[in-house]
């Protein structure tokens, strides 16, 4: 329901997207009374202008200069790392967060899921990206250091230590 509305919705704007949040959010709370939410986290490019419209826990890295800067606020419990404290479909309290950066040439932008960042540091998905040419490059990096991990069980020491499936 989330990604179908920013799909087909009109979009701009960082308002634009916000608003389409919002509207997703009173839908899907509506239609399943909280039971069901999702994270969502969207990136619009204008000109130089880089937006990062997020809500959850999915965050979105952007690669520059060799360094790997994290541009969503990630809505995690403190205290337990796997609840998460907001989320589309939440209904009252929901809130989505915009982070807004200049883009440099060169710079790459990754958008992942925690079921990646919660296996690789940060600077091992910065190593993927920068040691491949290509977006589908760096992908598929990502994609064999996870399953290296995954085969040997180990995921983010910081995290949960051993790998977890998601």
């Amino acid at each position: 329901l989330t990604a179908n509305r920013l799909r087909t919705g009109h979009i701009e704007t960082p308002d634009d997207v916000a608003k389409l949040l919002r509207e997703a959010d009173e839908e899907l709370f509506y239609k399943t009374r909280g039971r069901s939410q999702t994270t969502a986290t969207i990136a619009l490019k204008i000109e130089n202008e880089l937006y990062v419209i997020n809500a959850g826990d999915s965050p979105a890295y952007l690669m520059t200069d060799g360094d790997c800067v994290g541009l969503a606020r990630l809505d995690k419990d403190p205290h337990n790392p796997v609840a998460i404290t907001n989320a589309v479909g939440k209904g009252a309290g929901f809130g989505y967060h915009i982070n807004q950066i200049q883009l440099q040439s060169g710079d790459r932008l990754v958008i992942a899921t925690d079921g990646i960042t919660d296996n690789l540091y940060p600077t091992e998905i910065a190593d993927a990206v920068y040691t491949r040419k290509t977006p589908r490059g760096a992908v598929n990096g990502i994609v064999r250091l996870l399953e290296r991990k995954r085969n040997v069980r180990m995921g983010r020491d910081d995290v949960f230590g051993l790998f977890k499936d998601d």
